[in-house]
């Protein structure tokens, strides 16, 4: 069959045509996209702020970056921080260039998002943090710029910007020291010291002595010498602006330890902890010169000055505790225990700016120990007598015997717990703790100090002295 040549030229033709008004119409479409509308695209990797615009056309470029804008203000992730406190930086301070920062990134690659934030702005925000002449000690401009670096659209992570590098004078430096005696300092605790020195309070974290004691290699156990360290790192850290989260006291207060200044730890048991709400750690150093124990607190100064003082302080007298004995005759009359007084007062911690004006006041802790009452022992036939001449709804409102509560202890002295070797017999009526023995209502039965700005306490761990009612020869309460 002969082949017929002009149809097999003419299908040929016709294909070629085809194909070649497709390519001409795509690139016509193409050419009429680029030329005629103006539209260009990104380079491809082409990336502004975060977000990846690459081979986007123009238009699409903008409407992007736009919506990431809108997203980045709406959630504001900058703050302002200073010590403890925070200004979050509100998102429409800063405005956006999004047309000029899509042009300037025609030429491909890695840009920052042209935006603008006035130093006024700058000022307004540093201004609501509560420390005097705070605007006028600050660079605005360095801090400015340092702000408008961190922008990052596609970042959801917040952003702390640390304004403590731009305030003027805001140096490192030694913010606190104490010094107290110790007398006669055993090795241990000259090996705690040494230990203890140079040791970092993390931002933002707790601190407690004893844990710091343990990562430091010391070896712990109850001892009066722990006891003076406390002391110590309570009056040091007390008049910063570092949270007081968990205190005790002792029953009596101690010699080297003023009304207000007393803490007791123990381990596993009572511990000292502070909270530290900045956000810049301190280092303590501590060190022995003789007998003089030294501590310090370096970092930045505290634009706020601290101060503990108390308030409220009352000296409870002791009441006087009568029990009695068959064998004395009467008059034979002997003092067991002399009584001491107790102290009752609240901490309360004032903070004021560099003017001396008063921001604000809180109670940080309500210590009381209890007075350790005077017991005195008399004859049974006494005893009768004020049976006879009191009734038992009366007891523990009888005057005082006659004597005075200072006076020396007679030749057969006890001591705290001491009954004078008389528990082969119980006489006659009952001891009555007074209703009213001037004890705080804040303070709970055991005499705990209470914090209450933080649900924190100083714990004790018993009475000042026993329970008469539980003692095997009993008597009276005959008040103070």
């Amino acid at each position: 069959m002969k082949r017929n040549r002009y149809i097999e030229r003419a299908f040929l033709i016709l294909v070629t045509a085809t194909l070649l008004i497709s390519v001409v119409s795509a690139g016509g479409a193409a050419a009429y996209e680029a030329v005629w509308n103006g539209e260009e695209r990104l380079p491809p990797d082409t990336v502004i702020s975060g977000v990846a615009v690459g081979g986007l056309p123009v238009s699409k470029a903008e409407t992007k970056l736009q919506q990431a804008v809108k997203a980045w203000q709406k959630r504001s992730p900058l703050t302002l921080a200073l010590f403890d406190e925070r200004v979050p930086l509100k998102g429409d301070a800063v405005v956006f260039q999004v047309e000029e920062s899509v042009r300037k990134a025609l030429q491909g690659g890695k840009f920052p998002v042209k935006a603008e934030l006035s130093e006024e702005e700058v000022k307004v925000h540093a201004e609501h943090f509560p420390y005097a002449g705070i605007v006028e000690r600050t660079a605005v401009s360095p801090l400015t710029e340092e702000i408008m670096a961190t922008i990052d659209l596609m970042d959801g992570e917040n952003v702390v910007i640390d304004v403590a590098p731009y305030v003027e004078g805001l140096e490192k430096q030694t913010v606190m020291e104490v010094t107290t005696s110790v007398d006669a300092p055993p090795a241990y605790f000259r090996e705690w010291v040494k230990k203890l020195d140079g040791y970092q309070m993390d931002k933002e974290s707790e601190f407690s002595l004893l844990q710091a004691l343990e990562e430091s290699g010391a070896s712990l156990f109850d001892d009066p010498a722990a006891d003076i360290l406390a002391t110590a790192f309570f009056q040091l850290l007390g008049e910063t602006n570092f949270i007081l989260t968990e205190r005790h006291i002792h029953d009596e207060l101690p010699n080297y330890a003023d009304l207000g200044g007393d803490a007791d730890v123990r381990p596993d048991e009572k511990d000292l902890r502070f909270y530290n709400p900045n956000i810049y750690s301190y280092q303590v150093n501590v060190g022995m010169n003789g007998n003089e124990l030294t501590l310090s607190l370096s970092g930045y100064p505290f634009l706020n000055s601290y101060t503990i003082k108390t308030i409220n302080s009352e000296t409870i007298s002791p009441r006087t505790i009568v029990r009695f004995n068959p064998s004395r005759v009467p008059g034979d009359r002997v003092t067991l225990k002399r009584g001491e007084n107790g102290h009752y007062t609240e901490l309360v911690k004032e903070t004021r700016d560099r003017d001396g004006i008063l921001l604000r006041e809180e109670i940080v802790a309500q210590d009381y120990y209890p007075p350790i009452h005077r017991l005195e022992e008399w004859s049974l036939q006494e005893q009768n007598q004020l049976d006879d001449e009191i009734p038992e709804s009366d007891w523990g409102n009888v005057a005082p015997p006659s004597g005075n509560p200072d006076e020396p202890e007679s030749d057969r002295p006890g001591d705290r717990d001491n009954n004078n070797g008389n528990d082969d017999h119980a006489g006659k009526g009952a001891d009555r703790e007074p209703s009213a023995n001037g004890k705080p209502a804040n303070s709970d039965d055991s005499g705990h100090s209470k914090a209450p700005s933080n649900g924190k306490g100083a714990g004790k761990d018993d009475t000042s002295m026993r329970d008469p009612e539980n003692d095997p020869i009993k008597g009276y309460d005959v008040g103070r």
